[in-house]
């Protein structure tokens, strides 16, 4: 008997915490405006997003202006890095210039 009361017991906030969230939720959303678009069929146009920034997928070279002479490619155990001539030699790689 006491298990079934406190079956329903659950069963009952659960329904009362979720009908909560669920009414902030609807609220949010109605604050934000969202679902607020009635969509019709043949008549919806979608919408397309504007382009912005640089399309980096044509792009041939990340740097457009002049190299800092400072920075210098370095070979670091077996690998090449780019960093200042000084960092390269204090981590003991072997600058050579861009």
């Amino acid at each position: 008997m006491r298990s079934a009361i406190l079956a329903v017991c659950t069963l009952c906030l659960a329904a009362a915490l979720g009908c909560s969230v669920l009414e902030e939720i609807d609220g949010a959303h109605s604050a934000m405006g969202i679902g607020d678009e009635k969509l019709e069929g043949s008549t919806a146009k979608a919408e397309v997003p504007e382009k912005r920034g640089i399309d980096w997928s044509v792009s041939r070279s990340i740097n457009t202006g002049q190299v800092d002479p400072s920075i210098v490619s370095c070979r670091l155990a077996g690998a090449t890095q780019f960093m200042r001539k000084d960092d390269c030699l204090t981590r003991g790689g072997t600058p050579s210039a861009l």
